[in-house]
């Protein structure tokens, strides 16, 4: 409604002086509140659809879009108007609650996504954590994966129950695409290191295009 609202705020205006019973027209400060709460809201509803398909795998887009909501909050936090400062705040402490019970599995989850591997986390933990405490945050990732790879080896090897599933949608770009693109434009071309296991081989290869076909369920059953 607010948005809709937004595309009449001449109407608003010529209302004021013409009807006597119009008695709350917004003020400009209003409409400019209105419209920074709009973008903001709509970063979380995209978001908020693309967690809600049923047609193609969700669990590998997870980390990626709540870590564009994340950086996203940050910046909330420079904004000149009060509320919405004090919204960033209350938001930043819920959000890092959340975050540290569930950042784990979620970013393994997009490891294991053959576009991104551990390459997305080196883009996108640098802008959420430094430099410096990045590493040590994408280590614990990987110890957690080899960790899960180990307990399922033991527990299901050949078992074979996977049905296929519809590529995800890429849709607009949100800030943890543009800074992964940014990182692989800009990342230099490293000697494969000797390999042990099939998660070594699997992180070593090259990365598959980001591409909206993929078809993620099939390509582990007969790739993986």
């Amino acid at each position: 409604m607010i948005s809709i609202a937004l595309q009449y705020v001449d109407v608003f205006e010529k209302l004021k002086p013409r009807e006597n019973k119009f008695k709350c027209c917004p003020t400009k400060d209003d409409w400019k509140f209105a419209k920074e709460i709009c973008d903001r809201l709509k970063l979380f509803f995209g978001i908020t659809e693309s967690f809600s398909g049923t047609k193609y795998v969700r669990a590998n887009l997870f980390s990626p879009k709540v870590i564009t909501i994340r950086l996203a909050i940050r910046k909330w936090g420079n904004s000149d108007i009060e509320l919405i400062q004090k919204m960033f705040e209350e938001m930043k402490d819920k959000f890092e609650k959340y975050w540290k019970d569930i950042h784990g599995l979620m970013s393994i989850a997009t490891v294991l996504d053959p576009r991104y591997k551990l390459h997305i986390l080196n883009a996108l933990y640098g802008p959420l954590y430094g430099r410096e405490h990045a590493a040590t945050e994408i280590e614990k990732v990987k110890k957690l994966l080899i960790r899960l790879v180990k307990q399922y080896k033991d527990e299901v090897e050949g078992e074979d129950t996977w049905d296929a599933s519809v590529g995800d949608p890429i849709g607009e770009e949100d800030e943890a695409m543009k800074l992964y693109d940014l990182y692989l434009s800009s990342r230099p071309t490293i000697p494969s290191s000797s390999i042990h296991t099939e998660l070594d081989l699997y992180l070593e290869e090259a990365s598959l295009p980001r591409t909206q076909e993929l078809d993620i369920i099939n390509w582990w059953k007969v790739s993986g």
